[in-house]
């Protein structure tokens, strides 16, 4: 997904997932994040990436959950 935030900050989002196995026990997805450009604020430039990760394993008595973050996030002083 693109994304235009304002007159010259730009975004592009992917999002994957998809269940594996014989009774679709296994759950994977993986989301990224990647905006660049101006803010509102004169002077001021937004660099953010990130990129998330989420695994599950369910069975009829087990649930074992794995969720993972990288946020990288900068703003240049006005």
């Amino acid at each position: 997904t693109a994304a235009f935030v304002s007159d010259a900050l730009f975004s592009g989002h992917l999002d994957l997932g998809s269940r594996f196995g014989q009774q679709d026990e296994l759950g994977i997805r993986a989301n990224a994040l990647v905006r660049r450009g101006s803010t509102p604020l004169d002077g001021q430039e937004n660099t953010n990436n990130t990129l998330t990760i989420g695994a599950d394993y369910t069975t009829d008595r087990l649930r074992i959950v794995l969720d993972a973050a990288y946020v990288e996030n900068n703003l240049s002083p006005q």
